[in-house]
Order: C-alpha cells, then sequence, then structure tokens
C-alpha cells in the first residue's frame, strides 16, 4: 500500500497541483498539497538546467527539473516531461539575456 500512494499516485497528484513561473529576474515555484509553499529562485545565478527522468517517471511522463548555482541545487517536483523541456528552454533563454558581472 505504502509503494502505491508514495510512489504512484503521490507524483502524479503532485504535478496537478505545482505551479511554476518564469518571470523577468527570478523561477516561482509553488507546491503542496494541504501546506502550500512558494518559493523564489533567482534565474541570474543558475548555472546548470538539468531535467532528470527515472525509470517510473519515464512510466508515467513526468520529469524532475534540477537547477544547480554555485551555493545549493534546487530540485523541483515532477512535473510533465513537455513542460520540463519547455520551462528548461526559457530558463535557458532568460540565461543567456541576462547581463551580470557576478
Amino acid at each position: 500500500m505504502y509503494v502505491v500512494i508514495f510512489v504512484i499516485l503521490r507524483p502524479i497528484v503532485y504535478t496537478k497541483i505545482t505551479k511554476i513561473g518564469v518571470h523577468e529576474d527570478y523561477l516561482i515555484v509553488k507546491k503542496g498539497f494541504l501546506y502550500i509553499t512558494t518559493a523564489l529562485y533567482p534565474i541570474e545565478r543558475v548555472q546548470i538546467v538539468e531535467v532528470k527522468r527515472g525509470f517510473i517517471a519515464r512510466r508515467f511522463n513526468l520529469a524532475k527539473i534540477e537547477l544547480t548555482n554555485a551555493a545549493y541545487t534546487v530540485n523541483l517536483p515532477e512535473i510533465e516531461t513537455t513542460r520540463a523541456l519547455n520551462l528548461k528552454d526559457k530558463i535557458i533563454t532568460r540565461l543567456k539575456e541576462v547581463d551580470s558581472d557576478v
């Protein structure tokens, strides 16, 4: 029963309630079911953007985005693969537009 709830059903439900948006200077992630959390991540600090898919995620057409900068790594919740690839492209486009002296 544990496997069914936390391995199969949880990622499917979380994909429906997770909102990820790319704005001018930051990435906003709103996630949660009972407790909703909102996080902002500065785009100009991102160094690596990766889309990862495990064998169970591939079965349900889900992907996870991992953002890495000099200080930390952010693992975004699972979303549909096409949304993840589009989001990766948007983030990379924003990174190319950023003019930073850091």
